[in-house]
């Protein structure tokens, strides 16, 4: 019986065995019996992607740049699904997305930040994005703490092509300051450390916060008339300058006020996100 796209060229064998293309381009014979066996490799599509550029040692802050990178797969990475790795210690700080005049923007599924330095990364050239596109899978940023608290900044625009799921490790801080353009995915906040959302945010697939604080800095930084849900562990801030913990007289929402459900009906919604419009506006009020 021929296999679907590898040419049957009749024959081979005693007892009607046939002869099929093997994965190498070698010839494959069955034998007297008519059983083929075929074996073939796997080869790993997705590419892995340290950061490992080290200015004056022939390294730039371009991310384009392939020699900046150390890779399993394609460098400079650019694709969905591909996996990224910063924050080896003395590698170069900030992260340009594009330099020069050209806008560049960079596609991948997955950033770690390691805890051997803080790291930044920004567009470097106006109009140049981060996306996070890691297929049907969820696109992951994770920051990794082996005992010393990190600071890391995103300050690129970003671009949900895939459902995100942050971790930030205790006591490791991220501030995503740039805009979220409009998508229908959703983020998830985990990890025991603190993410701060700034800027002008308009994805559409809602806010869970799972663990771990999340801080709002702007009144535009949660998504407007889209779900929000604050879990068994988790803490919602509001406060402008966020420095770490909470104002005393901040709104807030904390693990025993919100009960998790990934379905909030739309008038519960309605309520909740007036509420907290109106006690961040009373309380910027009461600043003045």
């Amino acid at each position: 019986m021929p296999v679907s796209g590898i040419p049957d060229t009749g024959g081979g064998g005693g007892g009607g065995g046939k002869n099929y293309i093997g994965p190498l381009g070698q010839p494959s014979s069955a034998g007297g019996s008519g059983i083929l066996v075929v074996s073939y490799i796997a080869v790993p599509t997705n590419t892995i992607a340290t950061w490992t550029s080290i200015l004056g040692n022939g390294g730039t802050s371009d991310w384009g740049t392939a020699t900046n990178w150390t890779a399993q797969g394609t460098a400079p990475p650019d694709a969905a699904k591909a996996q990224t790795i910063f924050g080896t210690a003395g590698t170069t700080n900030p992260v340009d997305l594009a330099t020069g005049v050209d806008i560049h923007s960079r596609t991948v599924g997955t950033i770690t930040l390691n805890d051997g330095q803080d790291v930044t990364i920004q567009s470097g050239v106006a109009g140049s994005n981060l996306i996070l596109d890691n297929g049907t899978d969820k696109a992951t940023i994770t920051t990794v703490n082996t005992g010393t608290g990190r600071n890391h900044v995103i300050a690129a625009t970003v671009l949900l092509n895939s459902d995100a799921e942050i971790t930030v490790a205790a006591p490791d801080r991220l501030a995503l300051t740039g805009n979220f353009l409009t998508s229908t995915k959703g983020l998830t906040k985990l990890g025991a450390g603190t993410l701060v959302l700034s800027g002008q945010n308009n994805y559409s697939g809602g806010t869970l916060v799972n663990a771990g604080i999340l801080a709002i800095t702007s009144s535009s930084a949660l998504p407007d008339n889209q779900s929000l849900t604050v879990g068994a562990g988790g803490t919602l801030i509001f406060d402008p300058s966020f420095s770490g913990s909470p104002v005393q007289g901040l709104p807030s929402i904390a693990a025993s006020s919100v009960a998790v459900n990934p379905v909030p009906e739309p008038s519960t919604l309605a309520l909740l996100i007036t509420g907290l419009v109106m006690g961040f506006g009373a309380w910027r009020r009461g600043k003045k």
